[in-house]
């Protein structure tokens, strides 16, 4: 039924839509409200019609009707349908943050691991340091060509292993601003459905109404440069890390440029918005894993950076 613009929980087009839409329903209520003139006497397109001479004019929208002389001639939508405005909330929904919490984990264990029960020890940090620790005693004595040999392999581990740790915290550093770039995107695409739906209402009612204040997506981006140290001893906590990312995003925001004259101008404003909240996220995450100034480039390297071990004589 769309005799009335109540929220519609149940519509089919937000079903499969992310819990972060709640105003998903009151949205859908609008717009089948719109989208079916024939129920109600509300808002319509019309024609003007001279009964005396035939003519016909353009079609127009109204409030209220049709009123004499004029013909009714279909939804203020026009070529727009119901479930293409949730088309952006389609593309925001399906992201796990939770997996995200939960990845974000198990690397900073990796990146953290030390010797004990949990875990094969040869993946341990504590491994590493007990065979650098006994290869600093031995080599400076082992000078035949095998132990230079040993010795460069050794230096190549060394190196890997530094940036073995760094590289993790990247990793884990990457997902976290993914994950409050969905995040954010969400938020701003539900303030604009609020939005569209207090100017639907305050349009209809001859009134007026504030434009949607969205976060900037992009600031997510490197929310935490040089205030952690990437090879600290204290592991990520992605609970902190995105909220301080967010909060970043939300330091400031831009209008969300809302406007229009008529219900098809307004809806159209909508549409062109959250278009731009999606292209946002998409260029925040875009940027996060193919921009090398962010530090992608070791990540590249983490499996094929460290070169071939030499030849031991003899071997």
């Amino acid at each position: 039924m769309a005799s009335t613009p109540d929220p519609q929980p149940g519509h089919a087009s937000i079903q499969h839509l992310d819990k972060a839409f709640t105003n998903a329903p009151a949205l859908a209520g609008w717009l089948e409200y719109l989208a079916h003139p024939e129920q109600h006497d509300g808002p319509r397109r019309v024609t003007h019609t001279d009964i005396g001479t035939g003519y016909t004019g353009d079609p127009y929208e109204t409030k209220e009707g049709p009123r004499a002389r004029e013909l009714n001639a279909g939804s203020v939508l026009q070529d727009l349908t119901v479930s293409g405005f949730f088309a952006a909330a389609d593309v925001l929904s399906g992201q796990s943050i939770d997996s995200i919490d939960n990845a974000v984990t198990l690397i900073e264990e990796m990146r953290h691991r030390r010797d004990g029960t949990e875990g094969p020890t040869q993946d341990t940090a504590d491994v590493y340091e007990r065979l650098d620790t006994a290869l600093g005693l031995l080599l400076p004595n082992w000078t035949d060509d095998a132990g230079k040999a040993v010795g460069a392999v050794y230096a190549d581990m060394h190196v890997w292993y530094q940036r073995r740790t760094e590289d993790l915290f990247v990793m884990s550093k990457r997902l976290v601003e993914f994950g409050a770039a969905i995040a954010t995107a969400r938020k701003n695409l539900n303030e604009l459905m609020g939005k569209v739906v207090d100017a639907l209402r305050a349009h209809t009612e001859d009134d007026v109404w504030d434009d949607a204040l969205l976060f900037i997506i992009e600031k997510v981006v490197g929310f935490t440069l040089g205030k952690i140290d990437p090879t600290g001893a204290t592991p990520v906590v992605f609970s902190s890390l995105f909220g301080e990312a967010t909060k970043k995003a939300e330091s400031d925001n831009e209008p969300g440029e809302l406007h229009g004259s008529s219900y098809y101008e307004i809806l159209g404003s909508f549409l062109a918005a959250a278009r731009r909240v999606c292209e946002g996220a998409a260029r925040t995450s875009e940027h996060l894993v193919t921009n090398e100034s962010l530090g992608n480039r070791a990540i590249k390297l983490l499996r094929t950076g460290m070169p071939a071990p030499p030849m031991l004589p003899g071997s």
